[in-house]
């Protein structure tokens, strides 16, 4: 695979994935350069054994970033079935077999207003993955948001610079490249304004 690529994904767009951002769970982690309270997450950490894609707890904390970090029983058979879902649509798109990762599975939204701004990331990082992944499933009411992904930490080598729109997804590889998305800010202020993105970490 070349250090990074773009595809459709449009059959992982389902209803049972759309619905289950809306009740995600603050996150806890603390980015210095990003603003509080704006910023909703679930995560799960898979790996393929015996033929099947298995939820595996202790996975969790290797890709999470909050110490402790664990899967909340109130989501978890939905969000465990769209999970799957998801790895079922990645195995038919993807040029490389995803199963031969272990893999972080991302259930973010980054909500705004008018007033204030949603933070997406911090500034170009490599979160120490082998691969990363960025599906886009909803934009809804925003301005902004645009995926950045670079050869150098300062941003002055970009290889992508779009917004990724819903039914599309990137890939790049997080060991040699860099990412960042910009911030979002909602056209209108009478409506509710966000970005629900699905990011798949992966690692050997």
């Amino acid at each position: 695979m070349s250090q990074m690529f773009w595809c459709p994904a449009a059959p992982v767009l389902t209803d049972e994935v759309r619905h289950i951002f809306s009740d995600l769970p603050p996150d806890e982690r603390f980015y210095s350069e990003m603003r509080k309270g704006t910023r909703f997450k679930a995560i799960l950490g898979f790996a393929f054994e015996a033929g099947a894609w298995r939820y595996e707890p202790d996975l969790t904390s290797v890709f999470s970033r909050n110490p402790g970090e664990s899967l909340d029983p109130r989501f978890q058979d939905v969000l465990l079935s769209a999970a799957r879902s998801v790895t079922d649509v990645l195995e038919m798109v993807l040029p490389f077999q995803i199963r031969d990762y272990r893999i972080g599975m991302n259930f973010i939204r980054v909500t705004c207003s008018c007033d204030t701004i949603g933070d997406n990331s911090p500034p170009f990082h490599r979160d120490g993955f082998k691969r990363s992944l960025h599906i886009c499933v909803e934009r809804k009411n925003i301005s902004g948001g645009i995926s950045i992904v670079s050869s150098d930490p300062r941003g002055e080598e970009v290889l992508y610079e779009d917004i990724i729109l819903p039914g599309e997804l990137i890939c790049f590889d997080d060991e040699s490249l860099y990412h960042m998305a910009t911030g979002i800010i909602a056209n209108y202020p009478d409506q509710p304004a966000y970005r629900d993105m699905i990011v798949v970490d992966m690692i050997d």
